[in-house]
């Protein structure tokens, strides 16, 4: 049970909730299967480490070099540039034009930082609202699954209005779709709302140090994207004619040289890398964290304790102040050869997607029929590979963060548990990740408002009033509404990431230790800065769902 019995004293809710708990008990043989065992710290595949490391180091010097170019570059003292005659020829008319831009320049940078400001307060609120929602997850997750359907009905029903035939088939296909969906998944709802809820109680226990790493990560990738962008740039510029091949003076047609084909290959690589890696550490970290959430014992027996994942023996020696620091740290510093392994396998397959759409897109350009359906079959398959190369990543990074394992072991480990445990069908229920995209999809919809009320406030009131300026508002509506819609995705994206990464470390912890939810409902067991425990009555509802859906994975 989650409690000891206690005498029937209080009000007859507490009594009626009393009784409930008693009812919560798991009681599975857990030495039916292998359990995780704490690896002794250590850098994991620290060759795969080292190179990544290699590679990052040499874009961040290509990068720091694109800033001094860019600072430093002067289109009138460039004697190599062929167009510095055009450039000084056209500079005059351009005069007027130049001030008027960076006129601008301020207010877009006022606009700018309130959109993003405005975005970021709002996802954090969502997100601070729905962790509160613990007892409202199936509620939600229903009502989620109903509203698309409608949305799609709704769309059809108006595309029809206008005559938008093909628009309108579609939509109807799509709510077809939708409603076939719902029903062959509507009786795991439950167990989907369990895991949920019982996710977003782990976060909520760190969610001012989860979020804020979140929004680091998302800052650095970011940032190492325009590193990225620099790089490219100097390399491209640093000897031009290695790179590109063009075919008239101006410079107006040309394509990459095959030696520029490999150096471009060479910086999406690392690129699809170095995001992967940032991804995935997030991911490894909130794996700790919930782990430790899960596995922090209340008890004084040591032996017990010295069995724990590594996470929870941090928690226990320095408090859960430093859990979100100390996950991290694992995660960035001991697994980053395991994580950059793992991240590596994706980022060569996505690699290959590009090629595979970029060959597909130049022979469509160049009207080739011949070979189109092996093309597109080539296509299908490393999107298939991509997919199952980060459903594996996904599963193997979880205990990477929760025991140190190298990322070879770390899958291994965690596909014999599942397959110990008869799981292999529900982990792949994809309710959570659809229920958080559709939440994910509505705060970017906001986004976009915010975007175009800053957008008007600052910039097109502004436009209104110059008598210069003609400039088509409409234009500017749109653009300004899929801006915002942009920043949403980007901002809000590492929020949800947060929930869902928990979701998939409860769904590893308990089919590792299911009895352990009779720890967590009895909250923290007198330790000091313990992290809110679980309700008795969501650990009651966790188990009712499990047996309810999955009689003979969780018993009776």
């Amino acid at each position: 049970p989650l409690l000891p019995e206690q005498p029937n004293e209080g009000p007859a809710e507490d009594q009626q909730q009393a009784a409930e708990v008693i009812q919560v008990n798991v009681g599975l043989d857990e030495t039916a299967w292998e359990h995780g065992e704490v690896q002794e710290v250590k850098c994991q595949n620290s060759f795969f480490a080292a190179l990544f490391l290699l590679q990052a180091i040499t874009l961040l010097v290509f990068g720091g070099l694109g800033v001094k170019t860019l600072i430093t570059y002067d289109p009138e003292s460039d004697h190599n540039n062929n167009n510095t005659a055009n450039l000084e020829v056209n500079a005059a008319p351009t005069t007027t034009t130049e001030d008027e831009i960076y006129s601008y320049v301020p207010v877009f940078l006022l606009f700018f930082l309130a959109t993003t400001t405005t975005i970021v307060l709002v996802s954090s609120a969502v997100l601070s609202v729905l962790l509160r929602q613990t007892g409202a997850t199936k509620t939600m997750m229903e009502f989620g699954l109903i509203l698309s359907n409608v949305t799609m009905v709704v769309l059809a029903i108006c595309c029809l209005a206008v005559g938008a035939m093909s628009m309108a088939v579609f939509c109807i296909i799509g709510a077809l779709i939708g409603i076939c969906y719902a029903t062959a998944v509507w009786h795991r709802i439950p167990v989907a709302a369990a895991n949920l809820a019982v996710a977003m109680t782990a976060v909520n226990a760190h969610r001012r140090g989860l979020v804020g790493l979140g929004y680091l990560v998302t800052l650095l990738t970011a940032g190492w994207t325009c590193i990225w962008f620099l790089a490219f740039g100097e390399i491209s510029f640093m000897d031009s004619d290695f790179m590109w091949s063009c075919n008239n003076d101006q410079d107006q047609d040309c394509q990459l040289t095959n030696g520029g084909t490999w150096i471009l290959m060479g910086l999406l690589l690392s690129l699809y890398w170095t995001t992967q890696v940032l991804k995935n550490l997030f991911h490894t970290t909130v794996a700790g964290v919930v782990g430790t959430w899960w596995f922090s014992p209340s008890t004084n027996d040591e032996d017990e304790e010295m069995n724990q994942p590594l996470a929870s023996q941090d928690a226990r020696e320095n408090g859960t102040t430093s859990v979100v620091y100390d996950a991290w740290i694992r995660s960035s510093i001991y697994s980053l050869g395991s994580i950059c392994l793992g991240s590596l396998i994706v980022a060569l397959l996505q690699l290959l997607q590009t090629l595979t759409r970029s060959a597909r897109q130049r022979r469509g350009r160049n009207g080739v029929a011949a070979g189109g359906l092996l093309m597109c079959m080539l296509q299908c398959i490393v999107d298939q590979l991509e997919r199952l190369a980060e459903y594996i990543n996904k599963w193997a990074f979880v205990y990477v963060g929760l025991y140190g394992y190298d990322f070879w072991t770390a899958g291994s480990k965690v596909y014999n548990l599942f397959r110990a445990r008869g799981w292999t069908v529900i982990i792949n229920d994809h309710l959570v990740a659809r229920f958080l995209s559709l939440v994910q999809l509505l705060v970017c919809m906001l986004s976009g408002g915010i975007s175009v009320f800053w957008g008007w406030l600052f910039v097109i009131r502004r436009m209104d009033h110059d008598e210069d300026q003609n400039a088509d508002d409409s234009t500017l509506w749109y653009g300004f509404f899929w801006l915002g819609f942009a920043l949403g995705i980007l901002l809000s994206d590492v929020l949800f990431r947060t929930v869902s990464s928990a979701v998939d470390t409860i769904v590893v912890c308990f089919a590792e230790a299911p009895n352990q939810l009779s720890e967590l409902g009895r909250g923290g067991g007198g330790r000091r800065n313990a992290a809110p425990r679980l309700k008795p009555a969501v650990a009651n509802e966790m188990v009712l769902a499990w047996r309810k859906v999955y009689p003979n994975e969780i018993g009776n």
